[in-house]
């Protein structure tokens, strides 16, 4: 086995494998095949991109090799991919293609003159006719003659200015192409990358591969979810997505995404545990006598200085941290301190520019309970909810939801807060409108009784109907109100109530003075309800708010 020889060094370029995004980075895993012989050797590794965390490089390997990795440096390169004879060969056919652009122009011009000049002909030949007629009669034949010429010289004028705007259109289209290829070729010669030079040492030969993680901002991602509601299977199927945003300044083509809640750090020291204090709140806490933030300690919630901190050394990454991942981070950071990984299915290609990405990670058929729910004293709307178990072993982040309700786009909703593993929450699913209802005042009477009318007395009639349109039968729960007095001069009582209440009714989630039924609605059917109160008060009471 040769030990202590230096060999000549190895390049070699590195492919992007797998990416785990975070909610305001991403850590990025790159890999290079190679074939290494006994010996000491040093390894450049190629076009790692400039944004990327020095701090947060980490270089190992696996193979058939039997190969120490002993020490590795990060080196900035200038890059001129390109040669500059690419660019004049563009510029060229640029200026090239505007000189035949304004011989086309002219053309243009010189047959804008020859209709002008036809249409002088056409004149004057009127004016020549018209004197024919007062001398002798024209001859056919010559009208003729003189209307075939001026169509034909009109046509043949107008198809050659079609033609050659054709031609001009064609060149415009072929110089934007070349000003995209100059733009990309001015990027491509301004771009820095990032080389890791490697020190090895291999001690038996074979296959080698290495693999190089970094942090690196400008990524992040965020959830979304898709609900399409079954009403007849009385199901619901939940898509959740990862929309993930990255400019980092490369394209992530054919990888593997992980998606991950949790917040990496960089420091290689363990944290440490500080006393668990408790306090009162008051308005200068997490601020020392001097004024200045108090270290943050695990355990102990940072301020809201160290917070305002943390979002300027953020912002300082250019445009990483725009609104919706700002958004995204929060509601999941506030929901759990437990991080959750997602996997995608299959491999992706996360474009480099920006644009958004929509990666499926979880599909599923939850158990849920569907529910209709109306007020038609303040809306004539039915509206659709489910009680849905997460029957998954991941949680729900606080997303927003588009719903589809029949294979019908009905908007949008939002899971509020954390949902985990086996619990249930309630979704709201939007409008129904194939169930109606209509609230109406039947009647309104008042009275005044006793001998001196020392008291008043009104009373109201109301009638609710209900119509199913759906071929399948729902049952609904409705809600109204009776006033509720404030005061011993009011008096109000419930007359009458058809159908009876829902016996189930949680009064104690409900206001004082609400009436709920639990209405069972056939197929193609329409049901009634009918309630009616009086309220009473002395004769001098001004009665507020009925």
């Amino acid at each position: 086995m040769q030990e202590n020889t230096e060999s000549h060094p190895f390049k070699f370029s590195t492919v992007v494998k797998e990416v785990t995004v975070y909610t305001d980075r991403a850590m990025v895993t790159r890999l290079a095949n190679t074939q290494l012989s006994v010996g000491n050797h040093t390894i450049y590794l190629d076009d790692l991109p400039d944004a990327l965390n020095e701090d947060s490089v980490r270089v190992n390997g696996f193979g058939s090799a039997n190969v120490i990795i002993e020490d590795f440096k990060i080196h900035r390169i200038h890059y001129r991919e390109v040669p500059e004879s690419r660019i004049r060969t563009l510029m060229d056919e640029k200026e090239k293609l505007k000189k035949q652009r304004k011989v086309h122009e002219a053309e243009i011009l010189v047959i804008e003159d020859q209709k002008a000049f036809l249409k002088e002909i056409r004149v004057s030949t009127t004016d020549s006719i018209s004197q024919s007629f007062e001398r002798r009669k024209p001859e056919i034949k010559d009208w003729r003659d003189v209307l075939n010429f001026l169509g034909e010289e009109a046509n043949r004028l107008n198809l050659q200015a079609t033609e050659i705007e054709d031609k001009i259109e064609f060149i415009d289209e072929e110089v934007r192409l070349i000003d995209e290829s100059l733009n990309q070729v001015e990027s491509l010669q301004k771009k820095i990358r990032n080389q890791i030079q490697v020190k090895v040492k291999v001690q038996e030969a074979g296959d080698f591969n290495f693999s190089i993680g970094y942090l690196i901002h400008n990524a992040f991602w965020h959830p979304m979810y898709d609900a399409r509601v079954d009403t007849a299977e009385k199901k619901v199927i939940l898509r959740c997505y990862g929309t993930v945003v990255q400019k980092t300044g490369e394209n992530w083509e054919n990888v593997r995404v992980i998606l991950s809640t949790a917040r990496p750090h960089i420091s290689g020291n363990a944290p440490e545990l500080y006393k668990w204090a408790l306090f009162v709140r008051s308005e200068h806490h997490g601020l020392m006598k001097s004024g200045e933030p108090m270290a943050e300690k695990s355990g102990s919630p940072p301020s809201s200085i160290q917070k305002g901190m943390r979002i300027q050394e953020q912002e300082k990454f250019g445009d990483v941290i725009k609104e919706e991942a700002a958004m995204a981070q929060t509601q999941v950071i506030s929901s759990d301190g437990a991080s959750v990984l997602f996997t995608t299915s299959g491999r992706s290609d996360i474009p480099g520019n920006g644009s958004k990405t929509k990666l499926l990670f979880l599909e599923g058929e939850f158990p849920s309970k569907l529910q209709y729910l109306t007020i038609p004293k303040l809306s004539e709307n039915v509206y659709l909810s489910a009680e849905i178990k997460n029957n998954t072993e991941y949680p729900l982040l606080p997303a927003p939801l588009n719903i589809f309700l029949d294979n019908n786009y009905m908007g949008r909703s939002f899971i509020k807060e954390l949902v985990t593993p086996n619990e249930k929450f309630e979704l709201s699913l939007g409008v129904d409108e194939a169930i109606k209802v209509r609230r109406k005042l039947m009647r309104k009477f008042g009275d005044q009784k006793g001998l001196f009318t020392k008291s008043k007395t009104e009373e109201f009639a109301y009638q609710i109907e209900l119509n199913n349109q759906r071929d399948g039968e729902i049952w609904v729960i409705v809600q109204d109100q009776v006033p509720v007095s404030e005061n011993d001069d009011i008096n109000v009582k419930l007359d009458t109530i058809s159908p009876q209440e829902n016996i189930e009714k949680k009064d104690g989630e409900l206001p004082e003075g609400t009436l709920e039924w639990r209405i069972q609605l056939k197929p193609k059917t329409k049901r009634k309800i009918e309630f009616s109160f009086t309220v009473s008060y002395g004769k001098d009471v001004d009665v507020q708010g009925l």
